[in-house]
């Protein structure tokens, strides 16, 4: 079992203040509201981990960074 660093609610607001800091806008691209960023991004890391049997806590090599498509968490 994973260990989360919070509930759902924090984690968003950390993936929020994330964005903010390397982006200085509120959302990404195509985003209307933090709800759908935050299951996008979610979504989008799981995806991403099960197409290339990432396991958590193991940074991305290069080679799997330049496989990416789109922002993930």
């Amino acid at each position: 079992m994973h260990k989360r660093l919070g509930d759902g609610f924090y984690e968003q607001q950390l993936i929020d203040q994330q964005v903010i800091q390397l982006t200085g806008q509120r959302r990404l691209a195509g985003f209307d509201n933090n709800q759908d960023q935050y299951s996008a991004l979610m979504n989008a890391g799981a995806t991403f981990a099960r197409a290339y049997g990432l396991r958590r806590g193991i940074a991305l090599t290069p080679a799997q960074m330049a496989q990416l498509t789109s922002d993930i968490v």
